[in-house]
């Protein structure tokens, strides 16, 4: 539990906040240089930004050990890239054919992926600029685990919860 602590008081580095910078403006070389050819356009974009991703990841392992894998920003990482880049990066793996469904716009490809770079380097400079919160004191506190009756409360929110939405969910079904 403490790893995480100090991974949310960590110091933020100016040279990668500026190389994020520097990997933003690559990106829109990229993408301006191949706006007018979508489908020949997601292989550069796509190595764009795994790499960005990969620069990330060896950065976090480099200056925080193997406990960075763990950190919200790597999760936040793994969902984004799914989410937005799952099916566009098994089609340019050749694992998946080309679905007139997922590329309904050609003309809009390189502009989406662009902009799916943008917001991951957005998210990581954020999270970067949001380094340093506290001192090395802050790092070394005593956590407290919360009682018996906080979990008792839980396990009964999320219960009520439960119950709520199987009722709700019953009544939204067609007869």
């Amino acid at each position: 539990m403490s790893i995480f602590c100090r991974d949310a008081l960590r110091r933020a580095s100016f040279k990668y906040m500026a190389w994020l910078t520097s990997a933003g403006l690559i990106a829109g070389t990229v993408y301006l240089h191949y706006r007018g050819a979508p489908l020949s356009s997601v292989w550069p974009l796509l190595s764009v930004y795994y790499f960005i991703v990969l620069a990330h990841v060896l950065f976090r392992l480099k200056n925080y050990g193997k406990a960075a894998i763990m950190a919200p920003d790597m999760f936040f990482l793994l969902v984004y890239t799914l989410f937005h880049l799952g099916y566009v990066t098994f089609y340019a793996l050749g694992i998946v054919p080309y679905d007139d469904e997922i590329f309904m716009y050609e003309a809009a490809i390189p502009r989406s992926i662009f902009i799916i770079i943008l917001g991951l380097v957005s998210f990581l400079f954020g999270y970067e600029v949001l380094g340093l919160k506290g001192g090395r004191a802050a790092t070394q506190s005593r956590i407290k685990v919360p009682n018996q009756s906080w979990c008792v409360a839980g396990a009964a929110i999320m219960l009520a919860a439960l119950l709520i939405n199987r009722k709700f969910v019953g009544l939204w079904r067609k007869k």
